[in-house]
C-alpha cells in the first residue's frame, strides 16, 4: 500500500463516526425512502445553490494556489462544474418547484450553509494549498459516499417493490397463460419501477 492509499484508508477511518451519523440522518433516510417532504426539499436545493457558489470561490482559490499546471486546471475545472452545477439548479428544480431567482436571491443561508461556506472560503483564502485541499476533501467524498448510499438504499427498495408486484401477478390466476402473465408482470413491474424512480429524484 502506497502513502496516499494508507493515508486516505487512515482518515476515512477516523471520520468513519462523522460518516455514519450523516448518512443515518432522518434527511437522508428520507430522501432515499421517497417520503422526503417538499417543503424540506425546496429548503435543501435552494441552500445547495447558494452553498455551490461558495463553493466554486474556494475551488477557484485553490486553482490559484495549485503548485502547477495540471492542478490548476484540475480545480479551476471544479469550480466551474460547481457553477454549472447551481445553474442546472435554477434550469430544472427551481423552474419545477417555482423559486424564482429573485426569490432564491432573497433567501438567506441557513446558519450551517453560511458557516461551511465561511470555514471553506477563509481556508481557502488564508491558508496553505495543502490545508485548503483538506478543507475541500469532505465536499467531493462525503457527497459522492452518500450519494452512492441513497442510490443503493433506494434503488433496493424499488427493486422490491417491483418483485412484490411480480410475484402476486404470477400467483394469481387472473391469465390461464403462464407466459403470458408473466410478460405482463414484468413489463408492468418495469414501468412501476420507472414511474417510482422519476418521482423519488424529481419529487
Amino acid at each position: 500500500m502506497n502513502t496516499t492509499d494508507r493515508f486516505s484508508r487512515e482518515a476515512w477511518e477516523q471520520n468513519a463516526k462523522i460518516y455514519e451519523l450523516i448518512r443515518t440522518m432522518s434527511f437522508n433516510a428520507e430522501l432515499a425512502a421517497g417520503t422526503l417532504s417538499q417543503a424540506r426539499f425546496k429548503h435543501y436545493i435552494t441552500q445547495d445553490a447558494h452553498y455551490l457558489i461558495g463553493f466554486g470561490r474556494a475551488l477557484a482559490l485553490a486553482a490559484a494556489k495549485a503548485p502547477n499546471p495540471d492542478r490548476i486546471v484540475q480545480f479551476a475545472k471544479a469550480a466551474e462544474d460547481a457553477i454549472h452545477v447551481e445553474r442546472e439548479l435554477h434550469d430544472s428544480f427551481f423552474r419545477q418547484y417555482q423559486i424564482t431567482s429573485s426569490a432564491f436571491t432573497e433567501t438567506a443561508l441557513s446558519p450551517a450553509c453560511h458557516h461551511y461556506v465561511s470555514f471553506l472560503l477563509a481556508t481557502a483564502y488564508a491558508q496553505p494549498y495543502e490545508v485548503a485541499l483538506g478543507a475541500l476533501l469532505p465536499c467531493f467524498w462525503i457527497y459522492a459516499e452518500i450519494g452512492r448510499d441513497i442510490h443503493a438504499r433506494a434503488a433496493a427498495t424499488m427493486w422490491l417493490a417491483c418483485a412484490a408486484i411480480f410475484v402476486v401477478w404470477m400467483v394469481v390466476p387472473a391469465i390461464d397463460d403462464e407466459l403470458v402473465r408473466a410478460e405482463i408482470g414484468y413489463a408492468g413491474g418495469t414501468a412501476l419501477l420507472c414511474a417510482l424512480l422519476r418521482g423519488l429524484y424529481r419529487r
